[in-house]
């Protein structure tokens, strides 16, 4: 046999592996095709186990956060006063926010010994049998001056009447555009509150109408967008929001992906707002809330308890 005819019968019958292309290179479809299909999958697994984290795990992970207030003016009777803040329940059938949830919270609160206690606003999502025996679970809660509560919005598309004697009977004290006087002997601190910004008529005026001009003011406002016309008023120290919830789902390095309105000014956390010259600062705080709305997930935006302690700080020099 010609030795030509030999080489060709050889390459014939060696492995695939061993044949060459005209172009030296080409695409390797079995490895291709297990990259990409690798990739969907991890995509895939990754997605529903981000999902299964925001709606399943993060919704019930609370963060039980500690803030510290340095107030210009704070009598020093109240200074180390306690105040814990919950927020935006949403009670409702469906919600993931529920009794047992708040009679567990309400457990680890009464251990913290406040002296009071803020709830700052939509109870509800809807008015049930299940947000009835949620806001009972506010009976739960204690404190030495007592719970003192404004509402939300809501609240109100639930019917606000409803809502508020159904808090009311649960010991909660509303605060709707008026104020309550705590005292310390002769010394006085201030808890006002006013009404919804976007279903009711808030009315900073009225809730401060008997405070003295140089009182120290706590303001419940469910909206914290409500500071714009909040910091008009030198009286007022502290506003405690909710209604944001932080927008529930945010990007790490971008923040929130959505938020109500009459939130986006202040939608998380706390904020210093400064005054004219001689002037206190007013501290804003916006609670991200326990509760969910109409969007049934958290991703990087916990649930959260607020503990604030209140300090006497310096007098103002200059600005």
């Amino acid at each position: 046999m010609p030795t030509t005819e030999r080489a060709r019968q050889a390459a014939r019958s060696l492995p695939r592996s061993f044949s060459i292309s005209r172009r030296g290179w080409h695409v390797v479809a079995p490895t291709w095709i297990g990259v990409l299909g690798s990739a969907a999958g991890a995509l895939i697994a990754s997605g529903i186990g981000l999902w299964w984290y925001a709606s399943r795990i993060e919704p019930y992970w609370v963060q039980w956060r500690s803030v510290t207030l340095p107030i210009v003016g704070l009598p020093a009777a109240f200074d180390g006063y306690r105040i814990v803040q919950l927020s935006d329940l949403h009670f409702g059938k469906g919600k993931r926010f529920g009794a047992a949830q708040l009679a567990g919270i309400a457990r680890r609160v009464n251990r913290l010994r406040p002296d009071c206690i803020a709830l700052t606003g939509d109870f509800v999502s809807h008015f049930d049998p299940v947000s009835e025996a949620g806001i009972q679970q506010i009976a739960r809660l204690r404190a030495a001056d007592g719970l003192f509560c404004v509402p939300g919005n809501h609240d109100y598309w639930n019917g606000e009447g409803v809502i508020e004697r159904a808090v009311t009977q649960a010991g909660g004290q509303w605060l709707i555009n008026r104020a309550h006087v705590i005292r310390r002997a002769d010394a006085v601190l201030t808890l006002a509150g006013v009404d919804d910004c976007w279903e009711g008529r808030p009315d900073l005026a009225a809730s401060l109408r008997d405070v003295a001009a140089d009182a120290c003011v706590i303001l419940l406002a469910h909206e914290p967008n409500f500071a714009d016309i909040t910091q008009t008023d030198p009286r007022v120290v502290v506003q405690l929001s909710g209604h944001s919830h932080g927008g529930q789902v945010r990007v790490p390095g971008f923040g929130p992906v959505m938020l109500p309105d009459q939130a986006w000014r202040y939608p998380m956390g706390l904020y210093s707002v400064q005054r004219d010259a001689g002037q206190r600062s007013l501290w804003v705080y916006t609670n991200r809330g326990l509760g969910m709305a109409e969007m049934g997930y958290r991703l990087f935006c916990r649930p959260e308890v607020t503990l604030f302690t209140l300090r006497t700080a310096p007098s103002i020099s200059g600005g």
